[in-house]
Formats: structure tokens, sequence, C-alpha cells
């Protein structure tokens, strides 16, 4: 997964070239998705560092310590919950139904002026 996180937030600027001028598109949408991406792309490589830890120690002893495993969880916890932000806000930028309410295309185009 950290391996195929790297392409996929690569991918992202050519995707905003592709659509940054399309009506309805919101630049300030583009760029929270860009930065929380960012965030989600350190959690996972992260997760990725974390679970190679684990398999050395598990080579060392057939029980994981404590620690690491609560230390791994509470990582995976909070990088689930940016990767889930992150697919929402990268939503938002063409789905103006799951926007929230009172924001319309317009009001967003007229915004980043």
């Amino acid at each position: 997964m950290a391996l195929l996180a790297v392409p996929v937030y690569l991918s992202g600027e050519p995707a905003e070239e592709a659509i940054e001028h399309l009506a309805g598109v919101s630049e300030a949408l583009i760029e929270q998705h860009e930065t929380w991406a960012a965030g989600a792309l350190v959690g996972v490589e992260g997760l990725g560092v974390l679970g190679l830890i684990g398999l050395f120690l598990l080579r060392r002893n057939p029980v994981l310590p404590t620690r690491f495993l609560g230390t791994t969880a509470i990582v995976l916890i909070i990088t689930t919950a940016v990767l889930a932000w992150t697919a929402n806000l990268g939503g938002q930028i063409r789905h103006t139904e799951i926007r929230p309410s009172g924001s319309s295309p317009a009001l967003a185009v007229a915004d980043e002026r």
C-alpha cells in the first residue's frame, strides 16, 4: 500500500491541470484536497515503515510488543481519518451535491477571484 500511495499522490497534479478550468470546479477545494493528500501520504508511508519494523520484530520474537501495537493502531486510526477526509474533499471538487449546504459552484468560483 505504501508503495502504491506514491504514484496515486503524484497523479494529483496532472488531474488538477485537467479539471481546474472546468465550470463549477473550485480552486480552493483543489488546494484543500492537495494539502490533506500530502498529510495522508505521510501517514500511509509511516504505516508502511511501521509494517516493516513489525516484520523485523516478528523475526526476532513471535509476539510484538504491546507499545508497538498501540502506536501502530493510533497511527492507523489517524491515517484512516485523514484519508477519509481527503477523499471527501476530493469528491466535493466535482460533486456539488456533497458540498456543505450554502456553498455553490458560483460562490466557490467567486471566492477564488
